[in-house]
């Protein structure tokens, strides 16, 4: 006799695919699909960040106390706008949503370090 939790975990992961035919199968397929949105979503929101960071480095050099708390909030709420629907929709994916923001914003350091020391603005 199979125990009582094994047959209600085969019937959720056949109510979750949606379809009896492709159960599992279906089941890991929809589990890719939502790592790759949630990773997505944070490439996203990283290259936004990444933007901003420098925006905010810019108004930071030349002083300008208004652009910097304006460009400070909007960093917070393209944050929150990335996370808030991966917590509440995604939840499983917000680790993925994470390395995807840290992904974005590490190699694009990179990149803007580079770009700026080509061009005679970066650090020497």
């Amino acid at each position: 006799m199979i125990p009582v939790y094994a047959r209600l975990g085969r019937a959720m992961t056949l109510i979750y695919a949606g379809n009896r035919r492709y159960g599992p199968r279906a089941t890991r397929l929809m589990a890719e699909v939502t790592r790759l949105i949630g990773f997505l979503i944070g490439l996203a929101c990283g290259a936004g960040e990444l933007y901003l960071l420098v925006l905010l480095a810019r108004a930071l050099q030349n002083a300008e106390s208004g652009k910097i708390l304006a460009y400070a909030l909007l960093k917070l709420a393209l944050l929150a706008l990335a996370f808030v629907p991966v917590i509440l929709f995604v939840r499983d994916e917000l680790l993925w949503c994470g390395v995807g923001v840290t992904a974005t914003l590490i190699v694009g350091a990179f990149v803007v370090n580079w770009k700026n020391r080509r061009s005679g603005e970066g650090d020497q």
